[in-house]
C-alpha cells in the first residue's frame, strides 16, 4: 500500500517544517552559548584591567596595550558571531514560514 503523491508531499513538508523549527532553536542556543563565552572572556579582561587600576600593582607595558586590543578584537568577533547566528536563524525561520503558508494554512 503506497501513499498517494499528495500524502508524500505533505509528509515531506511536515518533516521539513519540523527540521526548520528545530534548527531555529539550535541556532538560538548556539547564539547564546557564543554570547556567554564572549561575555565571560571580556569580563575577565575588564576584571584584570580594573584590578590593576585599583591596586598598587601596575601591568607590564606590553599587557597595558595588549589587553584592550584583545578586548576590542573579542568584541568584533562577538559581533560577527552574533550576526552569523541571527542570519541563519532568520533563514530557517523564513523557510518554516514558507512551508507553513504553502502546506498548512
Amino acid at each position: 500500500m503506497s501513499k498517494s503523491e499528495e500524502e508524500q508531499r505533505m509528509e515531506k513538508a511536515r518533516i521539513g517544517y519540523s527540521t526548520a523549527m528545530g534548527l531555529v532553536g539550535l541556532v538560538s542556543q548556539e547564539i547564546y552559548s557564543r554570547f556567554n563565552a564572549m561575555l565571560t572572556a571580556n569580563s575577565i579582561i575588564i576584571a584584570i584591567i580594573g584590578w590593576t587600576l585599583t591596586s598598587e600593582r601596575s601591568l607590564p607595558p606590553i599587557l597595558a596595550i595588549f589587553l584592550p586590543i584583545v578586548g576590542l578584537s573579542l568584541c568584533f568577533l562577538w559581533f560577527l558571531f552574533t550576526n552569523h547566528g541571527v542570519y541563519w536563524q532568520n533563514v530557517f525561520r523564513k523557510k518554516a514560514i514558507e512551508l507553513e503558508k504553502n502546506f498548512f494554512l
